[in-house]
């Protein structure tokens, strides 16, 4: 009868620790749905995951995935392939620093969007683990129109 019981609990954690995987199925976010939109884009939060499980602990910090989706609203071109044009602040207006690449899939990296196009990944940043997520900053310099585009969800 403790075999059983011992069977039972170990497949009960196996079906827990699965659950909690990364990639599809992975993990499941809470429901941000946040917007900005100018200089020919459209940035989306789509979810947020905080704090992201099965990541490599470091003293103070926790992760947090969120997956965005960029649209191209203009009528040319985006790209960026700078890897940094999303940044993250936290409630101390401290900029987070980005895990690349985010365990979350699909990762969000270069981006090329032809009109009408979009994208949707994962960035997954580190967050102290007092403070809060506070402010998602799009921050990009569109080639073919040679022009800044800074857009700014709040994420409170």
């Amino acid at each position: 009868m403790k075999i059983i019981k011992i069977a039972v609990i170990l497949l009960l954690g196996i079906m827990v620790m699965s659950g909690l995987a990364c990639g599809d199925g992975g993990p499941q976010g809470v429901t941000v749905n946040k917007s900005a939109s100018g200089g020919g884009a459209l940035i989306t939060v789509q979810q947020k995951i905080d704090p992201y499980p099965q990541t490599p602990s470091y003293t103070g910090y926790r992760y947090v995935a969120l997956e965005i989706t960029i649209e191209n609203i203009g009528q040319d071109k985006k790209s960026d392939t700078s890897l940094d044009y999303i940044k993250l602040f936290d409630d101390y207006g401290e900029r987070c620093p980005q895990i690349i690449p985010c365990e979350q899939q699909p990762w969000l990296g270069e981006i090329e969007l032809m009109p009408g196009e979009q994208v949707t990944g994962w960035k997954m940043f580190g967050v102290h683990t007092q403070r809060q997520a506070f402010n998602l900053t799009f921050e990009t310099f569109w080639e073919a129109e040679q022009k800044d585009v800074t857009l700014e969800i709040p994420l409170q």
